[in-house]
């Protein structure tokens, strides 16, 4: 679970660069970071990155995805809706135990 989130907090970090100034490929590509072609990759094709000749630049979907609190944020919703969908359902399968026995 903690390399979900190391990986997804990867991508809010290269996102909110990018909403402060362009980043250009030479100061990225330089600094040997793990994994950097596969980030930049990954968010121009879904569009919130704009690849042009010399930078990277956050699109509006990019920084819309960032307000909303980013692909960490966006995590941690589906999970804690899935722990919530859980414990509704057992709750409520408890209710319909306890109306058969009471």
């Amino acid at each position: 679970m903690r390399k979900i989130i190391d990986d997804l907090s990867v991508l809010d970090t290269v996102l909110e660069f990018a909403s402060n100034q362009p980043i250009y490929k030479q100061d990225f590509f330089d600094h040997d970071l793990p994994n950097d072609h596969e980030v930049t990759t990954f968010l121009c094709a879904e569009g919130f990155l704009k690849e042009n000749e010399r930078s990277f630049e956050i699109t509006y979907k990019g920084r819309i995805h960032l307000n909303k609190g980013g692909f960490v944020g966006e995590h941690r919703k589906r999970v804690f809706s899935i722990i919530v969908s859980v414990a509704t359902l057992v709750v409520a399968i408890l209710g319909v135990i306890l109306q058969f026995v009471v």
